[in-house]
């Protein structure tokens, strides 16, 4: 049996209509959920998907002299690699190892601009 339907108060939302109405769950003729209707109700718009499937994305622009492009890959047990394209080596690390170098990198960055602020200001006055 399907869950009953929520009010959507169309005045707060900060959403067109267009798209309130295509996230309403669609019926079938005998009144039935569909499939994909019974995915949207089960999950939120603001959940994210679990990663159990590996996701793999190729860059755009090829890479440094090597001229062949990047292959981004998402692997289960929040696992990140990449290879050039067209080559077997893949380098691969745990997403928190990563997140915590960018983070360090980006601590860095504005601790450095926040160095040439104070000596351009040391050398203005």
């Amino acid at each position: 049996m399907a869950a009953p339907l929520r009010a959507v108060q169309l005045e707060q939302s900060a959403r067109p209509a267009r798209e309130i109405f295509q996230l309403l769950p669609r019926r079938r003729a005998g009144g039935e959920l569909t499939h994909r209707a019974r995915f949207t109700r089960a999950h939120s718009l603001t959940t994210m998907t679990d990663l159990h499937k590996t996701i793999r994305r190729r860059s755009r622009e090829s890479f440094a002299h090597y001229r062949k492009r990047m292959v981004v890959s998402l692997e289960p047990g929040d696992v990140i690699g990449m290879r050039l394209e067209r080559t077997r080596t893949t380098y691969r690390a745990p997403l928190a190892s990563v997140f915590r170098t960018l983070a360090e990198w980006h601590a860095r960055a504005e601790a450095a601009a926040k160095r040439e602020a104070r000596k351009l200001k040391r050398l203005t006055h």
